[in-house]
C-alpha cells in the first residue's frame, strides 16, 4: 500500500527553512555592515585627530612665513629706495637661513590605503576628499625642494662667503649688501617664499574642508 505525500507539510518545512537561511545570511550580512561601520568610524577618528594636528602645525608654520615675507617685503621696499642698513640685511639673512617645512601626518592614510580598505570609507565624497587632501603631499614636496636647492645653490654659498659666524654671523664687507648678488636672492628667496605661503593656504582648505565632512559624517 502507497504511503500518501504529505505536500503540504513538505512545502511548509522548506518555507521555514528558506526563512531560516535567509534571516540567519542577513543577520549575518547586519553583523558584518555594523562591524565595518565600526571600523570606519574608528578610522575615521584616527583621521580626525591626524588632520587636527596637521591644522596646529600650519597655522604655527604659516604664521611663520606670513612674518618672512613681511620682513622681506619691507627690506626690498628699503632696496629700492636706497636705505639698505647693514642690521636690518643680517636679520634678513639670518632669517633666510631658518627655514620651516611641513608634513602632514599621513600614519592613518598609509595604513588604510596599504591594507585596500580605502572601501570601509562609505561616502564617496568624504573618500575623494581624503584622497585629495594626501594626494597635495607630492606637490607641497616638489615646490619646498625647489626652494630648499635655491637655498642650497645660492643662499648657503652667499653666506658662507660673506659672513663671519664666530662674530656673531655680522656681515664681513658692508658693500655685499648693496650688490646686484644680495638683491638677486633677496628677491628670488622672496618669490619662492610666496609660492610657499600660497601651498600652505591651500592645504589648510583642504584641511578645513576634509575637518567638515568627517564631522558631518560622525553627526
Amino acid at each position: 500500500m502507497k504511503t500518501k505525500i504529505n505536500w503540504k507539510n513538505h512545502f511548509i518545512e522548506l518555507i521555514v527553512v528558506v526563512i531560516g537561511i535567509t534571516i540567519a545570511f542577513m543577520m549575518e550580512n547586519w553583523r558584518q555592515e555594523v562591524a565595518s561601520r565600526e571600523i570606519e568610524q574608528k578610522y575615521l577618528q584616527s583621521f580626525k585627530d591626524d588632520l587636527q594636528g596637521d591644522a596646529n602645525t600650519l597655522d604655527s608654520v604659516t604664521v611663520s612665513i606670513q612674518n618672512k615675507i613681511y620682513l622681506l617685503r619691507s627690506f626690498i621696499g628699503d632696496i629700492k629706495k636706497g636705505e639698505v642698513k647693514q642690521d636690518k640685511a643680517e636679520e634678513v639673512i639670518s632669517d633666510m637661513l631658518s627655514n620651516l617645512s611641513f608634513f602632514p601626518k599621513q600614519a592613518t592614510y598609509e595604513s588604510i590605503k596599504n591594507s585596500g580598505g580605502m572601501n570601509i570609507i562609505s561616502d564617496y565624497e568624504l573618500k575623494e576628499a581624503i584622497v585629495s587632501y594626501y594626494s597635495l603631499n607630492s606637490e607641497l614636496r616638489l615646490k619646498e625642494k625647489v626652494f630648499f636647492d635655491y637655498l642650497r645653490n645660492f643662499v648657503f654659498p652667499f653666506v658662507h662667503k660673506n659672513l663671519d659666524f664666530l662674530a656673531g654671523g655680522r656681515i664681513v664687507n658692508k658693500s655685499v649688501i648693496k650688490s646686484h648678488e644680495f638683491r638677486n636672492i633677496v628677491a628670488g628667496y622672496y618669490t619662492l617664499v610666496g609660492q610657499n605661503l600660497g601651498m600652505y593656504k591651500d592645504y589648510k582648505s583642504a584641511n578645513e574642508k576634509l575637518l567638515k565632512l568627517i564631522t558631518e559624517n560622525d553627526e
